[in-house]
């Protein structure tokens, strides 16, 4: 309306750096012209070395046994894909292993793609549900021992396309992205 070109569509495959793009299907940096769907302004890309090795981060992972290991590395790389992700990862355990901070972690780098909410706002309101646009990570924190609403969650986290009703604006259908 407003005479502005549209929004060039992204490229759900790439995350732009402040040195770099870089590609999350190839595992490389990229030089396309494509815009990226994700970026980080604030953080450099490094590529995987043992000096490179999120050590403090992989403590966390001390207290899960090895063979669950896989799982939650393939759940980790999900939250890059800009494509939607029908499965739902829950984590438990006992308390004080660190669950919560690794979750705390992965929301503070993340920023603005990952969006903490319990599940009964999440639910309940329309306006906490319209955040999710845009994100990649939705943790709802302190799940309870037994869900009344899973069919709401689940059409909230497995389709491809949402609709979102913002605050004093009428339904729109968004691409859904989060994990």
């Amino acid at each position: 309306e407003s005479g502005a070109k549209d929004i060039p569509i992204t490229n759900k495959d790439e995350i732009i750096f402040s040195n770099c793009k870089f590609n999350v299907k190839t595992r490389k940096k990229s030089d396309s012209d494509t815009l990226a769907d994700m970026g980080f302004k604030d953080y450099k890309y490094l590529p995987r070395s043992k000096k490179n090795e999120p050590t403090e981060f992989l403590k966390l992972f001390e207290n899960i046994p090895e063979y669950q290991h896989p799982r939650i590395k393939a759940g980790l790389r999900a939250i890059f894909n800009g494509r939607a992700d029908s499965r739902i990862s829950i984590i438990h355990g006992k308390s004080r292993v660190g669950k919560t901070t690794m979750l705390n972690i992965l929301c503070d780098i993340l920023g603005e793609y990952a969006y903490p909410v319990t599940l009964e706002n999440f639910l309940n309101d329309r306006a906490t549900q319209a955040n999710i646009v845009g994100k990649r990570l939705v943790v709802f924190q302190d799940l309870p021992s037994q869900w009344k609403e899973m069919n709401a969650l689940k059409t909230s986290t497995g389709e491809k396309y949402i609709n979102i009703r913002k605050f004093n604006q009428d339904v729109r259908v968004e691409e859904n992205k989060i994990k």
